[in-house]
């Protein structure tokens, strides 16, 4: 019998192969795959049972071994099982469902996407918008840019999800990037309407800013008008005498207590003033190196001190002892010193068109860098436009703009300050210059430094005179400023 089944033909020959090639194959297969489907095995059973149809034949094997490979992690094979196992608009059953999310779960893309599909339309599944778009929002995390464009459209129209054009818009950007046609197409309209979306809150912005306006406007008109009813009936209501005469009282009252902080405030200062006073003539007394009167005269109207001595010198460019203290540099010591706060005052008494060109130049913040040149000009090379206070073409010549310096030099701001001063010098009483004012409590010139000289040797030169003369008066009033220390730190 076996031979009579020997195949006569080649074509019954290639058959018999190719029958034995597959045997042998899914033999193999079994062999292979049979440890990793044991565990499987007891979780598909109940599934294998239930879907086994009675005439069950070639086709259900097919199936049993494509879910062996599908619970053995083959992706391909768990959408095909799931593809072959659900009919187009017919409820999947629970058990596929099941097994469609646990596959999704552990990371197979496209059954998110079929979920996704389906919770959507409701072909395979029941239509749960909420479902969609979590399975949606799943396969866009894994890069499906499919996905991502149906999550989008989802945000867009509001779709079982809280509308977000912007978020729509970020999703289609990222796929309308990978030329993604649908994508690039709805991404269009996404912004048209996010512009819309804009204007249309620029509008309502603008809405509120002009009600409030509105509204504040009403409500400063009312405040007003309740200001003026009561301005009106405080104005028609008349006081009576006995609230007249209460008032009158009151600001007697008030009158006389403001009178008395004042008065107390002088009394005050009275007696600080009184106590300096005993102070410095004690200490006078007690270092009387120059006498007062003749080294030095005591300003008799004088403030109270502060904790910073003040020397100030009134000198004038046409004052050839000014020019000798300049030369000799002996008020860098005050001027360096930081206890001592030195002010330099060209006198307007003796010298107004000087004066006018000294503030003009301080004004402009040039006059201590020019100082120098200035008295050397008007001392030394006796310059004839210095003298005649003729400056335009000094003033020229250095480079400084000409119309600002006349501006400042002839306005009624510089007559006023030179009148002023003028006054002021009148009452301080100066029988020359350069004059030094200690603290607005001395004053010492060349003059009451000679005075308290010793008899100077008549084979003296007149300038080596005048220098011990200088040196004098720098001697007195750095006693003055001792004095003054001396005041400040025991008042």
């Amino acid at each position: 019998m076996f031979l009579m089944n020997v195949p006569r033909t080649k074509k019954d020959i290639m058959k018999n192969i190719l029958i034995r090639n597959i045997t042998i194959t899914c033999a193999v297969m079994l062999i292979v795959l049979l440890p990793y489907s044991a565990t499987t095995a007891n979780a598909s059973e109940n599934l294998l049972k239930t879907e086994a149809p009675a005439n069950a034949g070639k086709d259900y094997g097919v199936k049993s071994m494509l879910l062996i490979s599908a619970q053995n992690g083959d992706m391909k094979a768990q959408t095909l099982y799931i593809q072959q196992n659900t009919q187009p608009k017919t409820q999947t059953s629970k058990p596929i469902v099941d097994l469609a999310k646990t596959w999704a779960r552990a990371g197979n893309v496209s059954l998110m996407v079929w979920l996704g599909d389906n919770y959507y339309t409701g072909n395979q599944l029941p239509q749960v918008l909420d479902n969609a778009g979590y399975w949606y929002s799943k396969a866009t995390e894994n890069g499906d840019i499919n996905a991502r464009y149906n999550l989008a459209y989802m945000y867009f129209h509001g779709q079982g999800i809280k509308k977000n054009p912007n978020y729509a818009q970020e999703l289609l950007t990222l796929s309308a990037n990978k030329n993604h046609t649908p994508s690039i197409n709805l991404l269009k309209k996404v912004n048209v309407r996010i512009a819309e979306l804009k204007a249309e809150w620029e509008s309502i912005k603008e809405e509120k800013r002009q009600a409030q306006m509105e509204f504040d406007s009403l409500t400063e008109q009312l405040r007003k008008d309740k200001l003026a009813e009561k301005k009106a009936a405080t104005a028609t209501k008349k006081p009576s005498l006995a609230e007249q005469d209460l008032q009158l009282k009151k600001d007697a009252l008030e009158a006389n207590q403001k009178k008395i902080v004042l008065l107390k405030e002088e009394l005050a200062i009275s007696k600080a003033k009184e106590k300096e006073a005993k102070l410095v003539n004690t200490l006078l007394a007690k270092n009387n190196k120059f006498k007062a009167g003749i080294a030095f005269k005591i300003i008799n109207k004088t403030d109270l001190r502060t904790d910073k001595i003040k020397v100030t010198e009134y000198f004038s460019y046409g004052c050839s002892g000014c020019y000798s203290i300049q030369k000799n540099n002996n008020l860098r010591k005050y001027k360096d010193s930081q206890s001592i706060q030195f002010d330099k005052i060209h006198i307007s008494l003796i010298h107004p068109s000087f004066a006018r060109l000294f503030y003009t130049l301080k004004k402009m913040g040039i006059e201590e860098e020019l100082r120098k040149e200035i008295l050397e000009q008007t001392h030394l090379k006796h310059a004839y436009h210095i003298r005649k206070n003729k400056f335009l073409d000094f003033i020229s010549s250095r480079g400084i703009d000409k119309n600002k310096f006349i501006d400042i030099y002839s306005s009624p701001e510089m007559d006023k300050k030179i009148k002023a001063n003028t006054v002021n010098e009148k009452k301080l009483g100066f029988d020359g210059i350069p004059v030094f004012i200690i603290n607005n409590q001395y004053h010492v010139t060349l003059n009451t430094a000679a005075a308290s000289k010793p008899r100077i040797s008549p084979k003296l030169s007149e300038d080596e005179r005048n220098k011990q003369i200088e040196l004098r008066m720098f001697e007195i009033i750095d006693y003055l400023v001792s004095i003054e220390r001396d005041v400040i730190k025991n008042k």
